[in-house]
């Protein structure tokens, strides 16, 4: 949008998982739905024609994921929020599905307090550096609202100099 920044923080793979060893791949009835937002949707559709809802679905994917592990069930879920229960054997990642990549982006006016915003920019990257560099996040990035799906092959992937607009769509 004219006037905005456009500044990707990280990517993050959704995979699907599932108390199951066995999971097929296909998406049965303890399956969990978590919208990650309309491109998500979009892919999920394109990937599983034959779906038509699950029995239980969520927009905040922490507790799809509590569901999942108290319940049992499968779901698609970020790499980074169940690799320690993939690594501890509590879910079993599901290889014969695609996975959906999720952008999380920063997005700041042009015209701004410079002084206030860059401390506050760096606060922001320094944390999401850290929470990267630990793996330890304490609840999924599409809680806060800031993960969007978006074609890798977009210009909005490429964080644009501080002082130029960020590409219109």
């Amino acid at each position: 949008r004219p006037g905005l920044n456009v500044e990707m923080l990280f990517q993050e793979d959704l995979v699907l998982v599932s108390t199951d060893p066995n999971e097929s791949g296909q998406i049965g009835s303890n399956y969990i739905y978590i919208d990650w937002g309309p491109e998500f949707y979009a892919k999920h559709q394109l990937s599983f024609p034959e779906f038509t809802g699950s029995g239980l679905s969520t927009h905040i994917g922490w507790l799809g994921l509590q569901y999942v592990l108290h319940s049992g069930g499968s779901g698609f879920f970020p790499q980074r929020l169940v690799s320690s229960y993939l690594k501890s054997g509590r879910l079993y990642q599901t290889r014969e599905v695609p996975l959906f990549r999720l952008f999380a982006y920063l997005v700041y006016p042009i015209d701004c307090d410079t002084e206030t915003f860059d401390v506050a920019l760096a606060v922001i990257r320094r944390a999401t550096a850290e929470a990267l560099a630990s793996s330890q996040v304490a609840r999924s990035p599409g809680e806060r609202g800031e993960v969007l799906l978006q074609d890798p092959a977009s210009d909005l992937h490429r964080p644009p100099a501080r002082a130029t607009p960020a590409p219109r769509e």
